[in-house]
């Protein structure tokens, strides 16, 4: 008797992670589809503007935005729709007394998020050049995306997709939503590890995938430890700024080599004090 009532205690357990597994992976997939419904829409109307454009030089010049800039523009009205609900999402997600605590970055807490990002981007290199060691294919790859994506001769768009729409949105839906939701079934280092995975997926690149993965885990690491995702955030905004305009200081390899040696060298003062404050 009491074997069969445990036996379906432990059922019923494997059902509620199941399930708190699949509503996990709800927060990608609502941004997947509000990407597909955009993407539909710009398609439509990349079509309808051929015709004016030939006639309008207004059209023609709207047409040509679309064209250069388009997947900015796309990305940011994405990321913007989904902000929309999934910040209430956020919040409804939240237990009671996480959302009643009053949360302040101070500003030694800038600074080390600051100096995380500064320091993950200098260590960067070195992963990226054990990937062209181990896998000059995937790299190559990865570099053909870079260059597509305008790494390396950033516009005004892409600045602002990468620094201020992706930081604040993927933080809310993986360190904030499918983290926070994987914790209510799961331990912290098996939702984290989860979150990460996904984050890691969708970039559909091995080395991006591979450099998200571990940078997830981090950025995870840090929502948990300060209990706030601004952190979070300053940290992904450093890092993309960063990746976007540190090829235009001298010797990049040694720049940030040096930038690894300075920024890790000032989070030693800071490793015992609390940063975040509540």
């Amino acid at each position: 008797m009491f074997g069969s009532l445990k036996g379906r205690k432990d059922g019923i357990e494997i059902g509620k992670k199941i399930l708190i597994f699949l509503y996990g992976l709800t927060p990608t997939l609502a941004w997947l589809a509000v990407q597909v419904i955009l993407s539909v829409g710009y398609g439509i109307s990349w079509l309808f503007l051929q015709g004016p454009a030939k006639m309008f030089p207004a059209a023609a010049k709207l047409l040509e935005l679309l064209d250069s800039q388009g997947v900015y523009l796309l990305s940011i009205l994405v990321n913007v729709i989904f902000f929309a609900f999934g910040i209430f999402w956020y919040r409804a997600v939240l237990k009671k007394e996480e959302r009643d605590t009053a949360r302040r970055l101070s500003l030694a807490g800038w600074g080390y998020g600051l100096c995380v990002g500064l320091a993950v981007q200098a260590v960067s290199i070195y992963f990226l050049m054990a990937a062209a060691f181990a896998a000059p294919s995937a790299m190559e790859e990865y570099g053909q995306l870079m260059d597509s994506m305008g790494i390396g001769a950033p516009t005004l768009l892409s600045l602002l997709y990468g620094t201020v729409a992706a930081p604040v949105v993927e933080e809310l839906i993986y360190r904030g939503l499918t983290l926070k939701i994987f914790q209510k079934a799961f331990p912290f280092w098996a939702a984290n590890v989860m979150q990460a995975a996904l984050f890691g997926l969708m970039h559909m690149n091995l080395i991006q995938s591979s450099y998200a993965f571990l940078l997830g885990m981090l950025l995870g690491w840090l929502g948990r430890k300060y209990g706030t995702l601004k952190g979070c955030i300053l940290c992904h905004f450093v890092i993309n700024l960063s990746g976007n305009l540190i090829g235009y200081l001298p010797q990049p390899l040694l720049t940030r080599f040096l930038l690894f040696v300075v920024f890790a060298a000032a989070l030693l003062p800071l490793r015992k004090k609390t940063l975040f404050k509540y």
